[in-house]
């Protein structure tokens, strides 16, 4: 499934125990696991399945990086996303580097401190399944300094901003709606700017009830022009917070 220039593609878990995140997403979404290649040369890296479609990977965290989903935006060029991160004020904290030939990955810092991550394809061009039931929904960046965010992913990713009632925003790549952006007003001060992953399910409540860490219960919200959103917020058995949803 080939993914606009701009637009989220992918994402994959850093997961402490690998294990215990294979048993647990096999259970809560039905996804199976399948080694991406030699675990020598990909330390580990495993894709998440849903039946034969590549839904998201895991693996073990980097140096000093916690139990987390990344999201990454698909790009024409890694090396010139490089540079336009370093322009705007951000921080390159891995690559750009060649992936076995399946990609090029840049992962970086935005000057508010959340983490988000691109890649340009080579014989991997990311999910194949986007907004689809158990699959990668909808991306969101939490942060303080919406205002900042607006001005470094617009350099970044040319993304503007389409606003919506109640505080919230949508990333828009030309016409397309690519992600949302929210700020940070009921997070605990010590929460950082974070990017958050969404899975788009059929069931929100029976999605939830599988879950043992339960952040957010199930929730009905009225999105404006749009109708009524279900979502839930749950962690993992490491700690990775992640949303799920089902509606627009």
């Amino acid at each position: 499934m080939a993914h606009a220039p701009g637009s989220f593609c992918w994402t994959d878990l850093a997961a402490p125990d690998v294990d215990a995140a294979r048993d647990f997403y096999a259970q809560l979404f039905g996804w199976s696991s399948e080694p991406a290649g030699d675990p020598e040369q990909t330390g580990g890296y495993t894709f998440f399945k849903l039946d034969d479609e590549h839904v998201a990977a895991y693996g073990p965290p980097g140096p000093g990086e916690p139990p987390s989903w990344r999201a990454y935006v698909a790009v024409a060029s890694a090396d010139e996303t490089a540079a336009r991160v370093r322009d705007a004020g951000g921080e390159l904290l891995l690559g750009p580097m060649d992936i076995f030939g399946t990609g090029h990955m840049v992962v970086f810092r935005d000057p508010s401190g959340a983490v988000c991550c691109a890649w340009q394809p080579g014989t991997f061009a990311g999910a194949d399944l986007i907004r689809e039931p158990g699959g990668l929904g909808w991306v969101e960046h939490a942060t303080r300094d919406v205002e900042g965010a607006k001005r470094f992913y617009g350099e970044v990713f040319a993304w503007s901003v389409q606003d919506v009632d109640g505080g919230y925003a949508i990333w828009m790549l030309d016409e397309t709606e690519v992600g949302g952006l929210t700020t940070m007003e009921h997070h605990p001060p010590e929460v950082p700017p974070h990017w958050v992953v969404n899975f788009a399910v059929e069931d929100v409540d029976a999605t939830a009830s599988r879950a043992t860490d339960v952040r957010v219960p199930p929730t009905t919200v009225e999105v404006p022009g749009r109708g009524e959103l279900r979502f839930a917020m749950l962690a993992d058995p490491n700690g990775a917070v992640f949303g799920i949803f089902a509606g627009w």
